[in-house]
């Protein structure tokens, strides 16, 4: 605390003192760091969870339990989830219970995710085990998810399951924002705030 560097940005934890660093990396050094985790996630399965929201140190994966898929449901192991603004304000509990409570995804973390379909339940015929798919779900950032098939649509074999898993919420809100609510027809001009978030990029692309 009392050092004289510039560093204008500090956590103390224990007897370490860590500052921002920005290190170029990549998808394939990330899972060689790993010890092949993903492996191990066959073993036990896991979720992203926070039990005291406010910090985001207090994220940690927690060992989950698996269940079989009921009737019109898949089971996916997921192989890429995407991060939402959501998913932060929950996690540093800055959202109120009325906007958690009742809701799709609720307090579960992660909302969209992209995997392979492992087993799926009694009446499915839309699915076979090996697909690969996209989702939208309660509960994303974990190693496998459980979901009725209606959510659940094919991913695009031009898409690779990073890309994939980032579609859904944006997409969807763009497109209902723009063909049911405001019913856009061709010719005709649009303002979009925020265009290069998220869900404005979506939007800029639905427009054209």
């Amino acid at each position: 605390l009392l050092s004289d560097d510039t560093e204008d940005e500090l956590v103390l934890r224990d007897d370490a003192r860590y500052v921002h660093r920005l290190t170029r990396t990549s998808l394939e050094e990330i899972g060689r760091s790993s010890s092949n985790g993903q492996r191990r996630s066959k073993v036990q399965p896991f979720s992203l969870e926070i039990r005291r929201p406010g910090v985001l140190d207090r994220l940690t994966f927690e060992a989950a339990d698996r269940r079989f898929p009921g009737v019109g449901e898949v089971d996916i192991e997921v192989r890429a989830a995407s991060l939402n603004f959501k998913d932060i304000m929950i996690a540093m509990g800055l959202l109120p219970d009325e906007a958690l409570e009742g809701g799709f995804t609720g307090r579960a973390l992660g909302m969209e995710c992209a995997g392979t379909i492992v087993t799926v339940g009694e009446s499915v015929t839309t699915f076979k085990r090996g697909d690969e798919v996209i989702t939208c779900c309660p509960g994303g950032l974990r190693s496998y998810v459980v979901i009725d098939e209606g959510f659940v649509v094919p991913k695009p074999k031009s898409l690779n399951f990073e890309d994939a898993a980032a579609l859904p919420i944006a997409f969807i809100t763009a497109y209902y924002a723009l063909h049911n609510v405001a019913r856009i027809e061709k010719g005709e001009r649009i303002l979009i705030h925020a265009a290069a978030g998220g869900v404005g990029l979506a939007a800029v692309q639905l427009a054209h």
